[in-house]
């Protein structure tokens, strides 16, 4: 008997193993700049940019799959935090995905948290999307196989 994971799962928020290194990078300024991501990870996409955002995402998860098949690759993928089954999004967005299904979202999920939603369900609201929008197919698989 297979044992289906979850759509969605809590993400550690400190689960990154470069913590130290964006304030590092930022010159310690990403409290400032996080405020302005923060804002824009609560707002509510438009169709198009929730395709694209999904585009991203699944793409990353591609790439890290196709890394993970070599050592290097694998302690990339462990080094950015990359997960191979899923893709990460705020509550926020995955509330617009869930309603793509007509799913109601579980009352536990905040908007501003970050959540691991499975890479398969977001291929198909991908897929849905694209098709509601009428993007051409060879387009939506470009960078996803």
């Amino acid at each position: 008997m297979v044992q289906e994971l979850p759509l969605i799962t809590a993400k550690n928020r400190d689960a990154s193993t470069l913590i130290g290194t964006k304030d590092a990078v930022t010159l310690g300024l990403s409290p400032f700049a996080g405020a302005a991501v923060k804002a824009a990870e609560l707002s509510p996409l438009l169709a198009e940019e929730l395709l694209r955002h999904l585009h991203r995402k699944l793409h990353e998860t591609t790439s890290a799959k196709s890394r993970a098949h070599w050592f290097g690759g694998r302690v990339y993928n462990w080094a950015l935090g990359v997960d191979l089954n899923n893709i990460t999004m705020t509550g926020a967005h995955v509330r617009q995905v869930f309603l793509l299904f007509d799913l109601t979202l579980p009352p536990q999920i905040d908007p501003r948290d970050p959540y691991l939603l499975r890479a398969d369900f977001a291929r198909q609201a991908h897929d849905v999307l694209g098709a509601r929008l009428g993007v051409a197919e060879d387009a939506l698989a470009q960078g996803l196989e």
